[in-house]
């Protein structure tokens, strides 16, 4: 955690397993390490900061490093134009989720794994952005977030009152999925309904503590997700299989938008290599001090942090030949 004080940056490291077994019977005990490394700021403003002795950053190795002619000549117009279309893809995942598979939300983060997946490609393509715009229909990784979505996706870890709420709110998507799936099986509806004779069986039997391998609800929790030994899956594995037709629906009109955003950032480079107003500057605004300053560009304003200011100062520096005018 960064933080300024009096101009000065210290830097809060914490352990990560801040709870820990403690003779591998469930007991946790909690630890308190906090050791804190002050970023050291040179007198020379040229200079990079560091902490131990190691500087954070170096472009020296940089000052002659030709870049190759085929990098594209960064565009303020083209970056704010991408993030736009990038907020319009957004929008639109989430109707798709909506409308095809009634989806009240998008899986987290399915958007952020789906363009990790592309940059893991080998090779370039039509946007350093969305150099796979089709990736969606030849990789499983944003099928299996939506698939993780049907009926319910369920926490790992809870344990007795939590987990049988849980199982009360997968009931009730399990209905909803059975009503909006075109030909739900009998089977499936024939598991539904045991489940609920089962919730209401077991019904507040969650005194006392207990352990995920001692949790009856936990327990019922993991058999949705399972296929068992002699062959019989659990659930949640029959109505992700029903609905992934459903999911597919949703990845063709993802990919089909993505493409159609990719060629839209293609023809906005040749629009922008003409245009009179391509030369509109960016402001880097600075706080007093190393306090956190924004970055502007027309009507868009940005904040960042101090030390990020300072290193792209810095890196303008090195490209440019001098020094940033105030």
């Amino acid at each position: 955690r960064e933080q300024s004080c009096h101009g000065r940056f210290t830097l809060t490291l914490r352990c990560a397993g801040a709870m820990v077994q403690n003779g591998g019977k469930g007991k946790r005990k909690k630890i308190d390490e906090t050791s804190v490394v002050e970023i050291e700021w040179p007198d020379d403003e040229q200079a990079p900061p560091s902490r131990n002795g190691i500087a954070l950053w170096d472009f020296k190795a940089f000052a002659s490093t030709k870049i190759p002619a085929k990098i594209e000549e960064p565009s303020a117009e083209k970056e704010q134009k991408r993030a736009q279309l990038m907020m319009l893809f957004r929008s639109e995942y989430s109707r798709f989720c909506k409308e095809v598979m009634g989806l009240e939300s998008v899986p987290a983060d399915s958007v952020d794994r789906w363009l990790l997946e592309q940059l893991a490609q080998p090779g370039g393509g039509p946007d350093p952005l969305l150099p796979r715009p089709r990736i969606a229909e030849s990789s499983r990784v944003l099928l299996r977030e939506l698939l993780a979505e049907v009926p319910m996706r369920c926490h790992s870890r809870v344990t007795g009152r939590l987990a049988y709420e849980q199982l009360t709110r997968y009931l009730k998507s399990a209905r909803a999925w059975l009503s909006r799936l075109q030909d739900p099986s009998q089977l499936m509806t024939k598991e539904v309904d045991a489940l609920e004779q089962w919730l209401q069986v077991n019904a507040g039997d969650w005194t006392g503590r207990k352990s995920t391998t001692e949790c009856k609800y936990r327990k019922k929790l993991d058999e949705l997700v399972v296929q068992q030994p002699d062959g019989t899956v659990g659930l949640s594995i029959r109505f992700r299989t029903a609905a992934e037709e459903m999911a597919v629906q949703v990845l063709k009109k993802v990919s089909d938008l993505a493409e159609a955003l990719a060629q839209q950032l293609q023809d906005f480079t040749s629009d922008a290599a003409t245009s009179a107003t391509s030369a509109t500057s960016v402001a880097l605004a600075l706080g007093p001090g190393r306090e956190a300053g924004k970055i502007r560009f027309q009507e868009d304003e940005i904040p960042i942090s101090g030390m990020h200011m300072v290193k792209l100062r810095q890196l303008y520096e090195v490209h440019n030949g001098g020094q940033v005018s105030e």
